[in-house]
């Protein structure tokens, strides 16, 4: 495997406001050769793909004040396949990238002696790689591609400052 990447941040502050984005470019050479053991047989593989993938990201976040945020994001990434998605690739299809569009709101305060963070989300994949529940020859558990899906939750975080030496903290 090969891979170039580039990645520009900017960051920009105007009042109660601050705007971020970034941007990452990634170029992948996937390739492999030789024997390998597929379904308990020997059989000579080769393979190259090549991945080109754009990743942009913005957000802005709103202080209340020093103490207390809110704050929004946009984003989009894109994984490549493994090298065992290509070695066994469930029904002989040639597995895709897969690309995930996540947007995040979030709520944030923090004072001395307590935090307090919530953040929903909602991640829309294309092609995501999901595992099988099946388990190849060789013991290793199998992924195919799904052409939609989605991830929706929510992060609760808080603590608080018993004092210098003891923080009670939790997350669900």
């Amino acid at each position: 495997k090969s891979e170039v990447s580039s990645y520009v941040r900017v960051n920009y502050a105007f009042r109660k406001f601050s705007f971020y984005g970034d941007m990452q470019y990634r170029f992948i050479d996937y390739s492999y050769f030789g024997t390998s053991e597929v379904n308990g047989a020997l059989q000579e593989g080769r393979e190259q793909t090549t991945f080109s993938f754009f990743n942009p990201k913005a957000g802005l976040i709103y202080n209340f004040s020093t103490r207390t945020q809110v704050y929004g994001s946009l984003a989009v990434g894109n994984r490549e396949p493994v090298r065992d998605d290509f070695r066994q690739p469930v029904g002989g299809v040639k597995p895709q990238s897969e690309q995930i569009a996540n947007t995040e709101l979030g709520f944030r305060h923090q004072s001395p002696r307590f935090l307090f963070k919530s953040n929903v989300y909602w991640m829309n994949y294309k092609n995501q790689l999901i595992l099988t529940g099946q388990i190849n020859d060789a013991g290793g558990y199998t992924r195919t591609n799904v052409a939609k899906s989605y991830r929706l939750g929510l992060e609760l975080e808080a603590a608080y400052k018993l004092s210098e030496k003891l923080t009670v903290s939790g997350n669900v």
